[in-house]
């Protein structure tokens, strides 16, 4: 993820970037040669692994593939065998951040659940209305009795960062 720097009082803004050359230096689930597949595996969306079309939904999958991993340190489909990633991916629902990450709310797993939807059409409409309903579900969950406060999410690392190549 690139950060734009604003001046104050301007919106700066987030650029997903995937070279297909950076990975963490633990993970083995990525498909980089040249003729394969030229994304990170963990973040890749259906439209993608199918062959199909791409747009600005394509980032909106990987976008909630990444808010997934911050919030529980791992991939939606995190398995060790990258063809199970990709089944993942292709088949199987998106995992709910309520059931890996305790004080999450149904209105956040539902905002990730749409933007990780299998095809862009059930998708929002851009990543801005996507980060906008986390923000939502976010500020909801913490003025929700008994919900875990935006402020008290932590990263699941709380030492070292992860090690990059």
């Amino acid at each position: 993820m690139l950060l734009e720097h604003s001046e104050p009082g301007q919106q700066g803004r987030v650029f997903l970037a995937d070279f297909g050359i950076a990975r963490l230096h633990q993970d083995s689930s990525r498909l980089t040669q040249t003729g394969t597949f030229n994304a990170t595996l963990a973040f890749a969306s259906p439209e993608q692994l199918a062959g199909a079309a791409i747009d600005g939904r394509t980032d909106q999958y990987s976008l909630a593939c990444s808010l997934y991993w911050l919030l529980t340190g791992a991939g939606p489909f995190d398995m060790a065998h990258p063809g199970e990633v990709i089944r993942g991916h292709l088949q199987l629902p998106p995992p709910t951040l309520s059931g890996a990450r305790p004080g999450t709310t149904a209105a956040l797993d539902a905002a990730l659940a749409k933007g990780m939807a299998k095809h862009p059409a059930d998708r929002f409409a851009s990543c801005t209305e996507f980060a906008t309903a986390v923000r939502r579900a976010l500020t909801e969950s913490s003025s929700s009795a008994g919900a875990t406060r935006v402020a008290e999410l932590r990263l699941p690392y709380e030492g070292a960062p992860p090690q990059w190549n």
